[in-house]
């Protein structure tokens, strides 16, 4: 069964970050020249969208998604190119998650590869920390747990944990920013996905009030590394 529309509980984000790094463990080494194809969404190409954050109608998302953009031109991407990278699946989220008949918690497979690309190791897991999934009472508590699973089987290095909160905004920024600029070059057919707008906003909002510094010292916690490293 799909994991989409399931209650996730932080056994479960821990799971699926077991199951991603399982995935990116087997990718390791694995090259292809396909794989460094351009396409709108891959995470390394987001700062690209940053003429069509003009397109998002709420003015608060809106400013909240040219800020991340920005920050992640100006100051992530120079910090990437010194960590991993690797083969990645690049679009892990409930819809392409399967769960084990008779037991929900255990993930059955992962499907839909037509999204990997060469990336950054640690991209991947701001992709499976998906808009859909983080509408939860304690988003914090679901990205620790998808990230500390995922570091029990495929231990991350400090500068990758250190760029999770601002990936994830990234993420979240450039989605808003795609569907935003779909609607505007398609007006004559039906608006790709209007709903999420909403929850991204909400999720972007409640992720930038907790703070970078948070977020930080949370993740190195969960993957048990102390603050002041």
């Amino acid at each position: 069964d799909l994991l989409t529309g399931r209650v996730r509980t932080p056994e479960i984000w821990r799971n699926r970050g077991r199951a991603t790094a399982r995935l990116d463990r087997a990718l390791r080494g694995f090259v292809h020249p396909s794989a460094r194809h351009e396409f709108p969404w891959d995470l390394m190409r987001a700062a690209d969208l940053r003429p069509h954050t003009s397109l998002i109608e709420d003015p608060a998302l809106r400013q909240s998604a040219t800020r991340s953009l920005a920050h992640l031109a100006a100051e992530i991407m120079p910090r990437l190119k010194g960590l991993r990278h690797q083969v990645i699946h690049g679009d892990i989220h409930a819809g392409n998650t399967l769960t084990l008949p008779g037991n929900p918690s255990e993930i059955g497979g992962i499907l839909d590869y037509g999204d990997m690309v060469f990336a950054p190791l640690v991209a991947e897991v701001a992709i499976a920390a998906d808009f859909e999934e983080l509408t939860t009472e304690d988003p914090l508590e679901s990205l620790c747990a998808l990230t500390a699973g995922f570091d029990s089987v495929y231990p991350l290095e400090e500068a990758e944990i250190d760029l999770i909160y601002d990936l994830v905004l990234a993420r979240l920024s450039s989605f808003a920013t795609i569907v935003a600029w779909r609607k505007a070059m398609t007006p004559d057919q039906p608006a790709y996905q209007p709903q999420i707008l909403a929850p991204l906003g909400n999720m972007i909002s409640h992720f930038e009030t907790l703070g970078r510094e948070r977020v930080r010292a949370t993740l190195r916690a969960a993957c048990r590394f102390p603050p002041y490293c």
